[in-house]
């Protein structure tokens, strides 16, 4: 069976497409998210990643230690203000999956695994197209299979099951902006009726 090397933002994204590729793939997850914000949040994250991983006998590896700093870093590079930023998701996403997507297929081709996904096709609160884009581009840089599905379709199955782990869920994306746009309200309800969830 071929290995599958899949960048993991969080376990409730995981096991949908944990659920879809068992049976393709040996799975190989990464967690390397360093945008949650804060700390507490990013160890929930990961505690939570880490004891669905053993309940399912999936392999995973978990990036150092938490990098607030990088994240904010790879902004300030981008010459976009915080304020352009602030009003402007899309492009700050795109900025993120850059980082996070690029490190995971460097992590990938070290471990010469020919396939790779992430857990960000699962969720209906990102990019899609953008991610889908730039992974694309990333893998055919690198000589490595993207393995692209639609996750999106299994979105109120794999809540549902993961529900029955009784582990940590979330209730942003991550970022302090999308922790922001939760809590006020106003993007979350955008994102929930465009959805009808």
């Amino acid at each position: 069976m071929e290995k599958i090397f899949i960048h993991t933002c969080c376990a409730p994204c995981l096991y949908y497409v944990y659920e879809r590729l068992k049976e393709k793939f040996h799975i190989t997850a990464y967690f390397y998210n360093p945008n949650i914000h804060g700390f507490r949040e990013y160890k929930a994250r990961k505690n939570a990643l880490v004891s669905f991983c053993k309940m399912k006998n999936i392999e995973l590896i978990v990036a150092g230690n938490y990098d607030f700093d990088k994240w904010l870093d790879s902004l300030k590079s981008s010459g976009k203000s915080f304020e352009y930023l602030k009003m402007n998701r899309d492009s700050r996403c795109k900025i993120c999956y850059i980082d996070r997507i690029s490190n995971s297929l460097n992590l990938c081709k070290t471990m010469n695994i020919k396939y790779f996904t992430t857990t960000l096709f699962y969720s209906i609160y990102q990019n899609h197209d953008a991610l889908k884009s730039i992974c694309m581009q990333k893998t055919l840089d690198l000589g490595i299979n993207l393995y692209y599905e639609d996750f999106r379709l299994g979105f109120r199955k794999g809540i549902e099951l993961y529900k029955e782990t009784g582990l940590y869920m979330q209730n942003y994306c991550g970022c302090l902006f999308s922790e922001n746009e939760r809590f006020n309200k106003k993007f979350y309800k955008q994102i929930i009726a465009k959805n009808n969830c």
